[in-house]
């Protein structure tokens, strides 16, 4: 998982991994946050971008929302991502 935010967060896969259009929706998805506690949401596919990397092999960036995240879980992304940012810091990052 890639940038992680209150409004969701992006994915990096193979470029034919996750091939779902936008506006897909994924319900009661449940995803575990390390030290944290198991986020449970819908989620809404709302982008994926192809990618090249400079050793040619193509990977895909995708983009979802979270739709309607009850205060509870908005709590613990909260906490994870304080979490990570302590991480960080005490790697002198």
């Amino acid at each position: 998982m890639r940038d992680l935010g209150l409004g969701g967060f992006a994915v990096i896969s193979n470029a034919d991994e996750l091939d779902f259009a936008p506006g897909t929706r994924f319900e009661d998805c449940r995803i575990e946050l390390p030290d944290t506690g198991t986020l449970v949401s819908t989620l809404e596919l709302r982008s994926a971008h192809q990618h090249t990397l400079s050793s040619g092999k193509k990977t895909k960036r995708t983009g979802f929302q979270f739709i309607d995240l009850p205060g509870n879980m908005l709590r613990l992304i909260q906490r994870y991502i304080m979490l990570l940012e302590r991480e960080r810091r005490s790697k002198g990052f």
